[in-house]
């Protein structure tokens, strides 16, 4: 017997052909898979607004940056990169909290100071992305909504 005989260096190199024909499949289907995930990522953000949906849950969308990061040697700020938003009862400086009353609103000025809840996510990287909507005074149902009627 032969050298090359024994170490397998026949016409097919030493694998065998249903080795090759996995791997060419796996990779056929790993090609068609990332196909259509772009084909589908490309789809979606060219049916995209510009921004996100709110789904009625905001009632002032708005976007006050976070505090600068710290420089190169301190530690990266916690929330860097992460986004919030609060009900309608926090102050923020410039706004109207409108307790989820639209009188309170029209009737009362902007505050002079931000919520320290507020200040302390912003103060940790946090972005705040707006006012959420919540029961009119904070009074849930137990008493009649005028407002809404």
């Amino acid at each position: 017997m032969d050298s090359s005989a024994r170490s397998g260096a026949g016409g097919t190199g030493g694998y065998s052909s249903t080795r090759v024909w996995i791997v060419a499949g796996v990779a056929v289907a790993g090609v068609i898979v990332f196909v259509e995930a772009a084909r589908r990522s490309r789809r979606w953000l060219r049916y995209r607004s510009d921004g996100p949906p709110d789904s009625g849950a905001f009632c002032d969308r708005f976007e006050l940056a976070p505090a600068p990061q710290p420089p190169p040697p301190a530690a990266r700020q916690l929330l860097s990169g992460l986004t919030f938003a609060a009900s309608d009862n926090f102050e923020i400086e410039g706004y109207v909290a409108g307790f989820g009353n639209p009188d309170w609103k029209r009737t009362h000025k902007a505050a002079t100071r931000t919520a320290i809840a507020v200040t302390m996510l912003r103060k940790h990287g946090g972005t705040y992305v707006g006012s959420t909507v919540m029961d009119e005074l904070g009074f849930g149902f137990v008493f009649c909504i005028f407002s809404w009627l």
